[in-house]
């Protein structure tokens, strides 16, 4: 069960990845070509005022991908625990089979 659930953890945490870097490099793209307005844009001192916030992106980025894989990884692994451990596995079986 650990080394499946640790698959799961890391392919959790690889789709995470793909799914934030490609978010960041399209809003840079975006910003930097124009599309995303700044200088030009009546509402650039709103933007201007919470300059500090951008600095948490990461921390967030971080922290948000190793604790949902770590919680994904330990849901997984917990299932299948429960499916191959002998005394609940007749439960779960029939639990799965009612379900179907």
């Amino acid at each position: 069960p650990l080394l499946i659930a640790t698959c799961f953890a890391f392919l959790c945490a690889a789709t995470l990845t793909c799914t934030y870097t490609s978010s960041i490099v399209s809003t840079t793209l975006k910003l930097r070509s124009g599309v995303i307005p700044t200088f030009r844009d009546p509402n650039f001192w709103k933007y201007r005022k919470a300059i500090d916030h951008c600095t948490m992106i990461l921390g967030s980025m971080f922290w948000g991908t190793f604790f949902s894989s770590v919680l994904c990884g330990s849901i997984v692994g917990l299932g299948i625990f429960l499916f191959m451990w002998q005394v609940t596995r007749r439960y779960f079986l029939k639990l799965t089979a009612t379900m179907i």
